[in-house]
C-alpha cells in the first residue's frame, strides 16, 4: 500500500497482499479501529466518508483545507499540510531515541535529510 493511502484502504486487504501493505502491527491497530467503527463491511473504507455512509473514502484535501488548516490559522501557523505531520512524527520518533535508519525507513524516504 502506497503511502498515504490508508484513508482510500476498504477494511479488506489488497489481492496479492496478506496484511495489506502494512508494516508490523498495523494490521492490530487497522482491527481496534474497525471495532469503533460503524461502517464495518468488507467494502467500507477505514476512515470512510460519512456523506456517502461509508461507501467513498473521506476526502482528504477536503479535511485539509475545511478544518485543519483553519485550526493551524488561528493559531499563527501558514502552510499546513499532510507533509508537516510526517516531519512532526519524524521529529518525535527522534526525541524519543528512535535511530535515524529505522525512522526514516518508517517515514518511507530514501536517505536521511
Amino acid at each position: 500500500m502506497p503511502s498515504g493511502s490508508l484513508a482510500t484502504a476498504p477494511w479488506r486487504p489488497s489481492e496479492g497482499h496478506q496484511n495489506g501493505g502494512f508494516r508490523e502491527g498495523g494490521i492490530a491497530g487497522v482491527e481496534n479501529w474497525r471495532t469503533q467503527s460503524h461502517r464495518t463491511e468488507p467494502d467500507h473504507f477505514v476512515f470512510p466518508s460519512r456523506l456517502y455512509r461509508g461507501q467513498r473514502a473521506l476526502d482528504l484535501a477536503a479535511v485539509l483545507k475545511s478544518k485543519i488548516r483553519p485550526a493551524f490559522e488561528k493559531l499563527g501557523f501558514s502552510g499546513v499540510g499532510w507533509h508537516t505531520f510526517r516531519h512532526t512524527v519524524g521529529t518525535l520518533l527522534a526525541e524519543m531515541g528512535g535511530h535515524q535508519l529505522p525512522i526514516r525507513d518508517y517515514l518511507r524516504h530514501s536517505n536521511l535529510s
